[in-house]
């Protein structure tokens, strides 16, 4: 999503690796962890998920139970369930649980007397974006919902567990519903298919579309040009942000150019580039900022700036305020995994399978030859044989050339000298031509 050309929000879905988050299943009660007040169910994916458990609750190992995916697995963790079904769509959200209209609380456009036209078996959300002129829409989307209830529902009667019973949607369908709004006045993509399933929505139809094969460079090279996590301030001060497996750490620091201002003022810039930062790349779960030092009464303004900048961006987080060592505390729910999960591999430096893939892809794009060779990681090629085998065959269809892809021996592997280890810290893909073929560098060693 860019604006004046520069990326306000990163959408991304991996090949053959979609988001479960929203998916219905049946699954299978495996055990029951009464100190932890949850259940571990058996969906049908590797990890079993995990249903917080309430008291109303009373189950039995090995029932079958419906449940909804409410968050993407993180490293060793399985998805986290819940109980009470909800289908999305663009105006409204269907709940199967019960027989409440609700506005949200952000929505400004519509009072309660505007909700009597959602009248059913089931309840819904009229979410923040729906105003007067589109109840029309949300009342159709109501009534097609409530079918798909129905469906769903009647599935579950004779499905055996584990099954994916509902796949949540589809990356396009995302887009429609929480993507494009008001602001949004084109759309471009390299996709005729794109352009043909969007215009079918009878409210998109006075947008802009433009289609550009080549746009993924473009698309590519604005990824790039912002995965630095060392971000300049104008103010002379910067921002370094780091990822562990706990939380995401932002480190604010100033420098001898910004010994001329005060600290609130690098501060107060860091706080709109800080919400840019996470907005843009989905940042979720626990969120450490170290400021520059200032007094308590400073923080508290700055606290309220954090928050105003959050506001302007949508921004659904919690503000704990300042610990005892001057670390701002913020959490944001985590529903799906951010751009960098899907980017990187676990230690959110290496590149993942997908992106080299990718890459692959703009490689051949820029390169018109019959016959493209690429080395890759001998344990990233014998692990994921068959994902990189279903997309080269697809490359070869598309680009009508020869693709191998082979494994390459450690010793492949190029040393960078010191000036270059800015390079590895960012992690970018070194492309070399050899007389043998084109060899694609995925990890950096340093002598």
């Amino acid at each position: 999503m860019l604006e004046d050309d520069q990326i306000q929000k990163i959408y991304i879905e991996n090949e053959l690796e979609e988001d479960i988050c929203d998916n219905i299943y049946v699954g299978k009660v495996k055990g029951i962890s009464n100190k932890m007040n949850v259940a571990f169910v058996d969906i049908g994916i590797k990890k079993e998920a995990i249903l917080p458990l309430f008291s109303d609750y009373n189950l039995k190992i090995n029932q079958d139970i419906l449940v909804q995916v409410n968050r993407e697995s993180k490293s060793n963790k399985g998805p986290r369930l819940k109980h009470n079904i909800q289908l999305k769509g663009r105006y409204i959200i269907l709940q199967l649980n019960n027989n409440e209209v609700i506005i949200s609380n952000k929505n400004k456009f519509l009072e309660h007397s505007n909700t009597t036209e959602f009248k059913g078996k089931y309840g819904c959300i009229i979410r923040s974006r729906t105003k007067k002129e589109d109840l029309k829409y949300a009342k159709e989307e109501y009534y097609k919902l409530c079918n798909l209830a129905e469906d769903i529902l009647n599935s579950y009667k004779y499905l055996k567990s584990p099954s994916l019973i509902y796949k949540s949607n589809s990356f396009l369908k995302n887009i429609y519903y929480e993507l494009i709004d008001e602001d949004v006045f084109e759309i471009e993509t390299n996709s005729e298919e794109v352009i043909k399933s969007l215009t079918q929505y009878e409210d998109l139809r006075n947008l802009i579309f433009k289609l550009d094969e080549k746009l993924f460079l473009k698309v590519d090279r604005l990824i790039d040009a912002n995965l630095n996590r060392y971000i300049k301030l104008k103010s002379g001060g910067n921002i370094v942000v780091d990822f562990t497996e706990a939380c995401t750490v932002i480190d604010v620091n100033s420098d001898e150019s910004a010994t001329r201002l005060d600290a609130l003022q690098v501060n107060q810039e860091a706080c709109s580039i800080i919400a840019d930062y996470i907005n843009r790349y989905d940042l979720t779960g626990n969120i450490l900022i170290d400021f520059i030092d200032i007094n308590r009464k400073q923080r508290l303004y700055l606290e309220n700036a954090i928050r105003e900048s959050f506001n302007k961006k949508n921004i659904d987080i919690n503000i704990f305020g300042f610990s005892n060592l001057g670390i701002l505390e913020l959490s944001r729910k985590r529903f799906s995994k951010s751009f960098f999960e899907k980017y990187y591999l676990s230690d959110f430096k290496t590149k993942n399978i997908h992106t080299i893939l990718r890459e692959f892809e703009i490689y051949i794009s820029k390169y018109n030859k019959n016959e493209h060779i690429f080395w890759i990681n001998q344990h990233m090629f014998n692990e994921f044989y068959n994902l990189i085998f279903t997309k080269t065959k697809s490359l070869k269809k598309k680009y009508k050339c020869e693709i191998k892809v082979l494994p390459a021996k450690i010793e492949s592997y190029k040393y960078l000298e010191k000036e270059d280890w800015k390079l590895a810290f960012n992690n970018l893909s070194i492309y070399e031509l050899k007389e043998e073929g084109d060899f694609i560098q995925i990890k950096l060693k340093r002598c």
